[in-house]
């Protein structure tokens, strides 16, 4: 399932670590345990902890973005999204997708520079938005693991929280003007804004077909929640 990004994406064209652990099968301390059909479980168990080690390296390069710009970011997890859905089973799938989600929440972001600091965090949701999509196109009847998605919004709203009180100080020697804190709060609510409308227009209808109505009202409704801190006053 591609993410069209070049019909999707161009209104957002401006926007935890956990460890991943698949232990071989021991029995009685060894390791060659053979299964019904006469193939070794041990090798399927290797096989299948050399891939998440693969994909976890994967993740963290994702996430960690230092030197990858917001698009490249974008291309990237999108076609190592679409690769773990084709290539694993459906559950592994879906904990491989919940394990990035997870990573790209719990990811600081360190730059003392605003710009670099808003870049990673527009990189991050799209690790984010990927990441979620993929998972809940196979679980449409799940309600809870919305909280994931907004986990990750309540991380923004903290951001610019933090920001317009003065919490996030980021130049200790003080190079930083108060307008580039500004404008950074400014970036970080044009970006949220554009993130809740690509999930209201594009992905919410075709992942909540599963809800009850009184789900999908609770969603619409934090939704609009989220977008009226990312309200940019007009006087």
């Amino acid at each position: 399932m591609a993410i069209d990004y070049k019909t999707m994406m161009v209104v957002s064209a401006g926007f935890c670590m956990l460890a991943l652990t698949t232990s071989c099968w021991k029995h009685d301390g060894g390791l060659d345990v053979v299964a019904s059909d006469g193939q070794s479980v041990a090798k399927e168990e290797k096989v299948k902890l050399l891939r998440s080690e693969s994909y976890d390296k994967e993740f963290k390069r994702l996430v960690a973005s230092s030197n990858m710009t917001v698009n490249a970011t974008e291309v990237d997890v999108n076609r190592l999204c679409n690769d773990i859905d084709k290539t694993v089973d459906v559950e592994e799938a879906v904990q491989l997708f919940d394990l990035l989600g997870s990573m790209a929440l719990s990811q600081p972001l360190v730059s003392d520079d605003y710009t670099r600091r808003q870049n990673h965090l527009l990189k991050l949701w799209y690790v984010t938005l990927n990441a979620f999509v993929f998972a809940q196109n196979h679980r449409q009847e799940s309600f809870k693991d919305w909280d994931r998605l907004f986990g990750f919004f309540k991380r923004c709203t903290d951001e610019i929280a933090k920001t317009e009180s003065g919490g996030v100080t980021l130049d200790k020697a003080g190079r930083l003007r108060g307008t580039d804190r500004s404008a950074y709060v400014l970036g970080l609510k044009g970006d949220l804004a554009r993130a809740i409308h690509v999930m209201r227009r594009f992905f919410y209808p075709r992942i909540s077909g599963k809800l009850t109505d009184e789900q999908k009202e609770d969603i619409l409704r934090r939704f609009d929640e989220v977008e009226n801190v990312a309200k940019i006053p007009t006087s």
